[in-house]
């Protein structure tokens, strides 16, 4: 049975990604179609929905407080990111907010999980039908 093109694997089997570190990560759009703006002259301009990408990345550093946004780029079709996990304060103590008070540390995997699925909830929100995918 085919399942399709096989992704590479892009995590290291046992690390354990809630780990205090710098992670290098890179987000792309389904088919690297180029939905989040455009290159002039050497400079990314940002579109509405580049926008949204831009606020909700920022979003998890105010939510998680355990992470700090090291340097990052949006480009038209991905995002280029570096996030410091610094679990050494909060090591054993709840870290949620609103409803999830009782959360502990997530690992790198959910957050960037927690980015796309809010990202693109509000980018279907903003543009109804529109088809955007990670």
């Amino acid at each position: 049975m085919y399942l399709g093109p096989q992704r590479k694997r892009n995590r290291w089997f046992g690390y354990d990604y809630k780990s205090p570190g710098l992670y290098f990560v890179t987000i792309c759009v389904k088919d690297r179609l180029e939905l989040l703006g455009s290159v002039n002259q050497s400079f990314v301009k940002l579109n509405d929905i580049g926008g949204i990408i831009r606020q909700q990345w920022l979003w998890l550093e105010e939510n998680y407080k355990y992470i700090k946004l090291d340097r990052w780029i949006i480009m038209p079709n991905h995002l280029h990111g570096i996030i410091k996990i610094n679990n050494k304060k909060y090591f054993g103590k709840k870290v949620g907010n609103g409803r999830d008070r009782s959360l502990h540390i997530k690992p790198l995997h959910q957050i960037i999980g927690a980015f796309k699925t809010t990202s693109s909830k509000l980018i279907h929100q903003y543009q109804n039908n529109f088809h955007f995918a990670w």
